[in-house]
């Protein structure tokens, strides 16, 4: 049996945490501490037989075995980071920020997609340039007018690309925005309807785009994005009209018409009887 001493021993290496997941307790063979001479004091016999005044025998006596008690550090055995407390810690962290950028990712890839659509302006009536009219001087300042009206539209970026038909008058038109902004106007056949609505809602998702085309395609663009099938017919000598699409990743198609050269002077007519001076 171990010693009171002992126990008291044992009891505070467990309370000072010794005897935790570092280190162990090992109990080592009991020491024999040598004998000693333990005097006692002297003592007289009693009264009913003995010497007076003679010393009793001194007695050895063994003291009681004690048990040493040795507090070893153990040898933490390596383990993975995703074990470790702390990393167990930075986990729920870590996967929260993934869920955040994810989320995030998300939404940016499935934003609203906006298309401006916008007939060229004014053109000339010279005959002998019916087949690919240029634009007249109103046109001229009325397309400066849809750049001070565009460059800004959007706070953050502004518009994000710019297509046109291959003819004169609606590469003129969309000119001067593409220089402010020094985006380069594509060529695109806006009468191919599906196929180039599937070419910009694919590689524009989420910008801003501006498509400069004809008067008698704009209403079939517009429908082929799930807008307003109700647009009014565009006159002859209607140039001042935006038509903006929103596509968002989640709800509705809206159309909006708005006009942007109200502060601009009438334009007088530029019709000369050619079909190609309408569109």
């Amino acid at each position: 049996m171990t010693g009171r001493r002992d126990l008291v021993l044992l009891r505070r290496v467990r309370h000072f945490g010794l005897a935790g997941s570092d280190y162990s307790l090992l109990v080592a063979a009991t020491t024999n501490a040598l004998e000693r001479n333990q005097p006692r004091h002297a003592t007289r016999r009693d009264r009913r037989g003995g010497v007076h005044g003679r010393r009793r025998t001194v007695r050895r006596r063994r003291p009681s075995p004690r048990l040493r008690i040795v507090a070893r550090r153990r040898k933490r055995r390596p383990t993975p980071p995703e074990l470790d407390r702390r990393g167990l810690k930075l986990i729920p962290i870590a996967g929260f920020i993934v869920v955040c950028l994810g989320l995030a990712w998300f939404f940016e890839s499935q934003a609203t997609t906006t298309l401006i659509f916008v007939r060229h302006t004014d053109t000339v009536t010279a005959l002998f340039e019916a087949s690919d009219p240029p634009l007249s001087a109103s046109g001229l300042e009325r397309a400066e007018l849809l750049a001070d009206v565009l460059e800004d539209i959007d706070v953050i970026a502004g518009v994000d690309a710019i297509y046109a038909s291959p003819s004169r008058r609606t590469q003129q038109t969309a000119a001067n925005l593409a220089e402010r902004l020094d985006l380069e106007v594509q060529l695109a056949d806006p009468y191919d309807v599906e196929p180039f609505m599937a070419r910009v809602l694919r590689e524009h998702k989420g910008e801003i785009i501006l498509v400069v085309t004809h008067g008698d395609i704009l209403a079939p663009l517009v429908e082929e994005l799930h807008g307003s099938k109700n647009l009014p017919p565009i006159q002859p000598d209607e140039y001042g009209n935006l038509y903006i699409v929103t596509i968002p990743w989640f709800g509705k198609v809206k159309t909006l018409r708005l006009r942007y050269d109200l502060l601009f002077p009438p334009s007088k007519s530029t019709y000369s009887g050619s079909r190609l001076n309408q569109l």
